[in-house]
Formats: structure tokens, sequence, C-alpha cells
């Protein structure tokens, strides 16, 4: 699913303007990024998480 087809199911769903979701789905997703990059972990119960995670660094191959 696309941005915009999220927009417009919640469009139709709420009755609200697509340009209102819009901004209200940006908005959401910008303050998400946000508090992860601070290292905060966001939950919502009943859909999932997102969170910052250390991976271990992998070696780089050029197979040419």
């Amino acid at each position: 699913m696309t941005t915009s087809e999220l927009i417009l199911l919640v469009s139709i769903k709420t009755g609200l303007d697509k340009n209102n979701i819009r901004t209200i789905i940006d908005s959401l997703t910008d303050i998400i990024q946000d508090l992860v990059i601070e290292g905060q972990c966001v939950q919502f119960s009943s859909f999932g998480s997102f969170s910052r995670k250390k991976r271990v660094q992998e070696i780089g191959r050029n197979i040419l």
C-alpha cells in the first residue's frame, strides 16, 4: 500500500479532506522518525513498534 492509497482510504472512512489527511500522516511519520532517531521506542498497541537497532558491520565485497 502506498501513502496515496492510505490517504484515500482514511479520507473515505473519516469523511475528511485528503489534504488534511496527508498533513496528518506526514506529521505522524515525521514525529515517529524524529523520536526513533533520538533513541526512543514508539509503540502502538495492537499495531507495532518502531525502534532503532544496532547491527553488526558487514564486510563489503565486490564480486566482479
